[in-house]
């Protein structure tokens, strides 16, 4: 079922409409507190969703003796709904196009644009971590995983080699275990993680390398925002070891 949501989420929904769609494509015609019944999601919001999907034009609405029933559109029906999304996404594609001209005279000439480049598969997250080991330091974001991760088996240690510094903020569910490192000891002594985002004083990356895909951002102004909130968020908890 999450790779219906995530297929779903790829055309336009929310992961909360998708798995709203999908639940109720299962249950049939029914109210919402019967769809939300079959989900982690209460009748309250479950009925904003549906509400949302109908809007859409994802969901019909049936009222039968003051009660509400929802019934969500065939998956045939989901078909000829992209295709007349990309219908309109064609013709907006076709009036931006011949207003492009004026569109670009209203921009200011001083304006700076992010440089942005998109990395997937794993040769490509293998290129963004080489990128990110080039900077002069990093600060990292991560989130807990079973398994030791490869960033900080080999990217890491080829960083710590050069004498540089990492601060590294793993987040769990209720903790924040902030740590630096500054040589391979300080490596064994980390809980397994993965880099969520990777902070650099020239380039910003983010990662999803579950599905083997990051972004690497060039800009100065975006850069700063994000050395701040992690500096910020760095002070409020200390590196835990003595």
């Amino acid at each position: 079922m999450y790779s219906l949501i995530q297929l779903l989420t790829k055309i336009g929904l929310t992961e909360k409409e998708a798995k709203a769609y999908l639940i109720s494509l299962k249950v049939g015609t029914n109210p919402a507190s019967v769809i939300a019944s079959r989900s982690e999601l209460n009748r309250c919001t479950m009925y904003s969703l549906l509400e949302s999907l109908i809007k859409k034009g994802l969901m019909y609405e049936i009222e039968k003796d003051t009660i509400k029933y929802f019934t969500p559109i065939s998956p045939r029906q989901l078909l000829m709904w992209v295709e007349e999304k990309q219908r309109d996404l064609s013709y907006h594609k076709n009036e931006i196009l011949s207003h492009i001209s004026e569109l670009d005279s209203l921009r200011h000439p001083n304006q700076v644009l992010p440089e942005i480049r998109s990395h997937s598969g794993k040769p490509g997250i293998n290129k963004l971590y080489n990128d990110a080991i080039s900077e002069p330091f990093l600060l990292i974001s991560a989130e807990p995983i079973e398994k030791p991760h490869q960033f900080f088996g080999q990217y890491a240690s080829m960083f710590l080699n050069e004498k540089k510094t990492i601060h590294l903020t793993i987040r769990k569910k209720n903790e924040v275990i902030n740590l630096t490192l500054k040589t391979h000891k300080d490596l064994e002594s980390i809980p397994n993680c993965r880099p969520l985002e990777i902070i650099g004083k020239y380039k910003l990356f983010i990662l999803d390398d579950e599905d083997h895909y990051g972004i690497e951002i060039k800009q100065d102004r975006i850069i700063s925002g994000h050395q701040e909130q992690f500096h910020y968020l760095w002070n409020i908890k200390k590196d835990p070891r003595p």
